[in-house]
């Protein structure tokens, strides 16, 4: 399945437009954080999947990652575990358990 193809190619195509995507072929136009956008809107198409991912969204910015965790994440997180490791500490506020590792490691 191709992402335009998806049940929510709606609201794919508003992230898409509001990250002012010209392109799905010629991936050397985009921005690393455009990149980012088109790969965390392919998590859409897993199913039963753990997802581990490192720094997901990092270089997205503030309005459109919280777009993305607000709205596609729990859309992901329906049918995968989905496990991000991330510099920003605002990323936790998007997620029910959370784990902060300089608080682990001091600990122990």
């Amino acid at each position: 399945m191709h992402l335009l193809q998806h049940p929510y190619k709606d609201l794919i195509i508003t992230i898409i437009q509001e990250a002012h995507i010209t392109t799905l072929t010629d991936l050397q136009k985009l921005s690393s954080g455009q990149k980012q956008i088109l790969g965390f809107l392919s998590l859409l198409l897993f199913k039963n999947k753990v997802i581990l991912a490192d720094e997901l969204l990092s270089n997205v910015s503030i309005k459109l990652k919280k777009i993305l965790y607000e709205k596609i994440k729990p859309l992901i997180t329906a049918s995968n575990l989905l496990v991000v490791v991330d510099h920003d500490i605002n990323v936790k506020n998007h997620f029910k358990h959370t784990v902060e590792v300089d608080t682990c490691i001091k600990n122990h």
